[in-house]
């Protein structure tokens, strides 16, 4: 019920929300959001070279923009293949955030992935109902409001490649949180 309410909320405050082009300029515009999602929400994010390779090199992958007034406020990566749609990466900007764009921005998302065919909607992950303190709990609340349904595929894990490395960054990491 949440989740309708901020959708009808957006739409009646004149949210739009628009596929975009893939290029350099969008993928910045996007990238400018995501540092200020990161930030507010305190997770880390990818650089603006990986955003742009993702949407050059994937070719099923979809940019879409949220707008109030002429201005970006909240923006999503899409991937639509075969019959799975994925939400990738969302973002979104500290100001008009009462406007509720990223809810009318996946209902968007997700009436494309229907007209595309999809039989599933992808929100990909989420914390686990132990992880109360993730950094993965915003994002979880968010995503649940859109739909309460988890599915679980696999476990997460960390292979540790160089274990030395990944140790003196972790350590490096605590350090630095202090």
């Amino acid at each position: 019920p949440k989740g309708r309410y901020n959708i009808r909320l957006a739409e009646k405050k004149w949210v739009v929300v628009e596929q975009v082009d893939k290029n350099p300029y969008n993928a910045e515009v996007f990238y400018n959001l995501m540092q200020e999602t990161t930030s507010r929400d305190d997770f880390a994010g990818n650089s603006l070279e990986y955003y742009r390779n993702f949407l050059e090199q994937i070719e099923e992958s979809q940019l879409m923009f949220s707008y109030f007034e002429e201005t970006v406020i909240a923006a999503g990566i899409f991937v639509y293949s075969w019959e799975v749609a994925l939400y990738y990466y969302g973002a979104s900007g500290n100001s008009h955030r009462n406007l509720m764009a990223p809810y009318l921005l996946q209902w968007t998302a997700i009436t494309h992935a229907k007209k595309r065919g999809c039989k599933i909607y992808d929100f990909l992950g989420v914390a686990g109902d132990d992880e109360k303190n993730s950094s993965l709990a915003g994002v979880t609340d968010f995503k649940m409001k859109l739909s309460p349904a988890k599915t679980k595929v696999s476990d997460a894990y960390i292979w540790k490649h160089k274990k030395m490395k990944y140790t003196l960054i972790q350590v490096l990491k605590r350090v630095i949180k202090k």
